[in-house]
């Protein structure tokens, strides 16, 4: 229990030290993603692509039960929809670009090797790295969500249709497992195929193959939602709620068996 307690302890501090970064970067992009979503939807609709246009439209109709679309229309629906969708993306983003550097850095630096060499288990250091993934998730999440809701909930306002910041609310809560089940993603990619991490890494998705991988649980159901849009955006999240929570029963059983302390020491 003292070794899990160190751990835990040691990534919980390492956690700590890249609050500052990790906070900026969120801000950042939950201020970008957001006011792009909303500002292209009330003045430039026409930049969306033709599937995301007819999805649009789609939705635009079945929620607010009407046949008349106007850019202000299809903003709400910006708003409410896929506004929560996005910033789950950017959350996973950049809560999974930490965790994968960090692992890299920590395996190639023999950081692994030396805890490994003390009574620590593979089953002690997987719960110190995802007490480390769920603290940058929530570093990650909590300020892209808020920054999302303030401009969601002044655009509503703007545009007088508050009621259907309920709508927001209840999917962004659905899809917050997703975040926690996609940075586990990251780590069974990482330590499954230790040779993706020899690939350049860093913080653009390009430089990160394991983090491209780890956001497809959020990001089908956003292609999903473009593509199929007859689906009620509610079911789409609920669906992506319930395979989150099994995802991540299923990873948090599979790891401690597939990952093999010799695979965690660098010799060449």
């Amino acid at each position: 229990m003292s070794s899990i307690k160190g751990v835990v302890k040691a990534y919980v501090l390492r956690a700590e030290a890249c609050i500052s970064p990790v906070l900026r970067l969120s801000v950042l992009l939950g201020i970008v993603m957001s006011t792009l979503l909303i500002v292209t939807g009330l003045y430039a609709p026409n930049l969306y692509t033709p599937t995301t246009r007819h999805a649009l439209y789609i939705l635009t109709k079945e929620i607010l039960q009407t046949s008349q679309i106007s850019p202000k229309d299809i903003t709400i629906v910006i708003a409410t929809v896929f506004e929560p969708f996005f910033a789950a993306i950017m959350a996973t983003f950049v809560a999974s670009s930490y965790l994968v550097n960090t692992i890299g850095k920590d395996k190639f630096s023999g950081v692994f090797e030396i805890l490994l060499s003390y009574p620590i288990s593979i089953k002690d250091l997987l719960i110190g790295l995802i007490m480390f993934s769920i603290y940058v998730a929530a570093l990650s999440y909590i300020p892209i969500t808020v920054i999302a809701t303030g401009i969601v909930v002044t655009t509503l306002s703007y545009l007088s249709s508050s009621q259907f910041l309920n709508l927001y609310i209840d999917l962004t809560l659905l899809l917050l497992p997703s975040v926690i089940s996609c940075i586990l993603i990251s780590i069974l990619i990482v330590f499954t195929i230790p040779k993706i991490i020899r690939v350049r890494t860093g913080m653009l998705p390009i430089q990160n193959l394991a983090t491209l991988i780890s956001i497809l649980p959020i990001l089908v159901p956003v292609l999903v939602l473009n593509i199929v849009p007859t689906i009620p955006p509610y079911v789409i999240a609920l669906s992506t709620f319930t395979s989150s929570i099994v995802l991540t029963a299923l990873i948090l059983l599979i790891l401690p068996r597939v990952i093999r302390p010799l695979e965690l020491i660098i010799t060449s």
